[in-house]
């Protein structure tokens, strides 16, 4: 899950540079939100909007595609965005 642009940043960046030396093809996958959980007040993300552009972010700046999960169609647009 998204927890920072730091973190992403730091795994997309590590694990790039092992994929680029074995030329496998990399993508970034992080859930912007984690909907599934067991408690109704578990930590369920930074917030959408913020998440989502930190996956913007890393794509941007790593060239890998990205994907992330939606859990309705609701989400779809905002995710696809």
């Amino acid at each position: 899950m998204v927890e920072s642009e730091e973190v992403c940043f730091e795994v997309a960046e590590k694990v790039k540079s092992v994929c680029d030396e074995l030329d496998i093809h990399y993508v970034f996958k992080s859930s912007y939100k984690k909907a599934n959980r067991t408690k109704l007040d578990s930590f369920t993300g930074i917030g959408d909007k913020k998440a989502l552009s930190i996956l913007k972010a890393v794509r941007e700046r790593y060239g890998v595609s990205v994907l992330t999960d939606v859990h309705s169609v609701e989400e779809v647009r905002l995710a696809a965005d």
